[in-house]
């Protein structure tokens, strides 16, 4: 059944004889939204990895409006933290709601902060003075169009054009292994165990399609290849010690 049946199928309980209610899902039903921080465009991967821009996409957001419009007001606004909260005990109330309060003028103040200025049209620009455009895309295994519809609104309303496009889930992967997508969308499955702990995208060096593979191949090639923005990672040893540690509060970063 699709959410949006949801409310007509509960009208008609009692003269169709039946019941229905919603079955808890964790965060398995939460939508995310990362940004390539490994993108070939050296210009976007230097600002989608700063932090000033992530706090400013994810404050720009209206999660209740969200919730609301999209989710019928049967979700909880939360951040995801790679971990349901309901089978894993480290997660804090502080987590689950970093950053995700919606300040649209302090999201404007991140992204000015960051040299991102608007132009006569109301769009911003790029450092490098061309007209700053994200490419939306999605399938709609990964989330719904009305909700990317309202995301496209959110971002657009502090001055980052989007160009919102909906394309079938195989293309999709396609462009996500080719490190051509801006961003990734998709419903945040397997974050419970065991699931959590086979899963790249949580343990450096993040090699999987959502985050970024060039980070994995740096540190796997001795930096023949990839990505080094984790290189200090492997300078430090903290990669290792992260992977050795048994003490849940070292692991956790």
């Amino acid at each position: 059944m699709y959410l949006k049946n949801y409310p007509l199928f509960k009208e008609n309980e009692v003269s169709g004889d039946f019941h229905i209610q919603l079955a808890p899902i964790g965060t398995a039903g939460m939508i995310y939204f990362s940004f390539n921080r490994t993108h070939p465009d050296k210009v976007l991967a230097k600002v989608y990895s700063d932090d000033r821009w992530n706090e400013a996409m994810s404050i720009a957001l209206n999660r209740d409006e969200m919730n609301e419009v999209v989710f019928l007001g049967q979700g909880e606004p939360q951040a995801l933290v790679g971990a349901d909260p309901s089978t894993a005990t480290f997660v804090s109330d502080d987590m689950l709601k970093y950053k995700i309060e919606y300040n649209p003028k302090k999201a404007e103040k991140l992204l000015d902060d960051m040299g991102l200025m608007k132009g006569k049209d109301g769009f911003r620009r790029r450092p490098d003075g061309e007209i700053f455009i994200l490419l939306l895309q999605f399938s709609t295994q990964g989330a719904p169009p009305e909700l990317m519809s309202l995301v496209k609104e959110y971002w657009e309303a502090v001055g980052v054009k989007c160009q919102l496009k909906e394309v079938n889930s195989d293309l999709y992967w396609d462009l996500l292994r080719d490190y051509k997508q801006d961003i990734c969308v998709w419903h945040a499955n397997g974050t419970t165990p065991p699931g959590i702990y086979a899963r790249a995208s949580v343990i450096p060096p993040y090699n999987d399609d959502f985050i970024g593979q060039q980070w994995a191949n740096y540190m796997n090639t001795n930096g023949a290849e990839g990505d080094e923005l984790l290189h200090m990672l492997k300078n430090s040893g903290l990669y290792s010690k992260i992977l050795k540690n048994q003490n849940t509060e070292v692991q956790i970063m």
